[in-house]
């Protein structure tokens, strides 16, 4: 029996913005010979509508684009999108219950213990598909400044506000 960690190549999230239709994806795949799941982070699609109906698909964040998997964090597993106030909103996702259930197993915690560490992140993006990262560890290579919305980064802002923010209805 082969098991994938959150069903590797499953679409997790559609949602249109600026005129495309962006798409994320789940792309960790476990080893069937190890068993070992391969936390490479999600990929995102940008869609374009053709005049016949069809999309021409464009990588934004994976192995063919500018951004790595994950947007540089291999535990970004899935990835949730969300429109407010002009931008594209990211919130990252990994799955700490595929490493629980192998502690009884295998007696160690590293993979859980890292799990919960890099539990969430979350970044906007721009029309012109520029990111910033608004919340999250300061370890993202992509984000050297570390994130906007951390109490004592750049913005000197709680994160608290920009959640609560994006739970209003519109």
């Amino acid at each position: 029996m082969q098991i994938d960690g959150l069903n590797g190549g499953g679409v997790w999230d559609i949602i249109a913005y600026n005129g495309y239709l962006y798409v994320t994806v789940v792309t960790d795949k476990t080893d069937p010979s190890t068993g070992v799941t391969n936390k490479q982070g999600f990929a995102m699609y940008r869609g374009e509508k053709l005049a016949d109906g069809s999309f021409t698909w464009t990588q934004v964040i994976g192995d063919h684009s500018q951004y790595g998997f994950g947007l540089g964090i291999n535990y970004s597993m899935a990835c949730n999108l969300w429109v407010y106030n002009g931008y594209l909103y990211l919130g990252t996702y990994n799955d700490p219950m595929l490493d629980l259930a192998a502690v009884p197993a295998t007696g160690n915690f590293e993979h859980l213990y890292n799990d919960l560490d890099h539990s969430i992140y979350l970044y906007r993006m721009d029309a012109e598909e520029h990111f910033e990262q608004i919340g999250g560890q300061d370890d993202n290579p992509y984000f050297p400044e570390g994130p906007l919305g951390e109490p004592g980064r750049r913005s000197g802002q709680p994160l608290q506000p920009v959640c609560l923010a994006l739970r209003r209805p519109q």
